[in-house]
């Protein structure tokens, strides 16, 4: 969850955007949400959260 009390600076804000951006080079989806999203949207956020789930590669069982 993301609150603007997190980035009481410039330079925290260029951090998170960076831990951001290095997750997504890595292959993560990433999602941002505000507290308010989860309190009054939750039905929305699981949708993306589970859009996101749905897009990645099943395991594949091996063969004998």
């Amino acid at each position: 969850m993301d609150g603007f009390a997190f980035y009481s600076s410039r330079e925290a804000l260029r951090r998170d955007l960076g831990r951001n951006n290095a997750s997504t080079l890595s292959g993560f989806a990433v999602l941002r949400h505000m507290p308010e999203h989860v309190w009054f949207e939750p039905e929305r956020v699981l949708a993306e959260i589970r859009a996101v789930l749905s897009r990645r590669p099943q395991p594949t069982t091996p063969q004998a």
